[in-house]
């Protein structure tokens, strides 16, 4: 019998490769935190192109690498196991990403966030009321917390859908691989 794993294992194994999901999404937002503040304008937009495609197809190789490993690991685990398996990581890594997100957001110096507001609300102000505006600008408080939470939803929703598509997919590579070793085996 193929061996199957438990709940507390998949939680095990999800926390220690969603460290290493966080800190390849933290580095990269590092990277691009350091390049916006060093290079010039058409530099940044390059770099932060760069470093986001490094991000995403990072992670994606990432989360191919862990599902095979899972799979690997455990021949007795079905599709549904594998999923939940990148939920968990997706949620795990999200959540390491949106604080290290939050946490420099909120190192920002006092002004700057606020200026960065008052410069959208400039933009807009023909379209904008005055109680508007001032909801607009009282977000800048709270932008540690949108960009948090942001964040991590939008890491455990690309995290989730990428561990479907992939689980899926070995799913059926590993199906068919079986299919292919029996027929191999009743031939002979």
């Amino acid at each position: 019998m193929k061996e199957k794993p438990d709940n507390s294992t998949v939680w095990n194994a999800a926390a220690i490769w969603a460290l290493a999901f966080g800190a390849v999404s933290t580095a990269c937002h590092v990277a691009r935190y350091l390049a916006m503040a060093h290079l010039g304008e058409k530099m940044q937009v390059l770099s932060a192109g760069i470093l986001w495609a490094a991000e995403f197809f990072g992670c994606l190789f990432l989360m191919k690498e862990c599902l095979v490993r899972f799979s690997v690991k455990y021949p007795g685990a079905e599709l549904q196991d594998s999923v939940k398996f990148g939920r968990r990581i997706a949620l795990m890594s999200g959540l390491i990403l949106a604080s290290a997100e939050a946490i420099s957001i909120m190192q920002m110096p006092d002004g700057e966030i606020s200026a960065a507001f008052e410069s959208i609300a400039a933009d807009f102000s023909s379209r904008l009321s005055s109680e508007q505006r001032d909801e607009f600008l009282q977000m800048a408080d709270k932008m540690p917390l949108v960009t948090f939470l942001s964040q991590w939803l939008y890491c455990f929703l690309y995290g989730s859908l990428l561990s479907s598509i992939l689980s899926k997919f070995l799913y059926e590579r590993r199906r068919i691989n079986g299919q292919d070793d029996n027929d191999n085996v009743e031939d002979q």
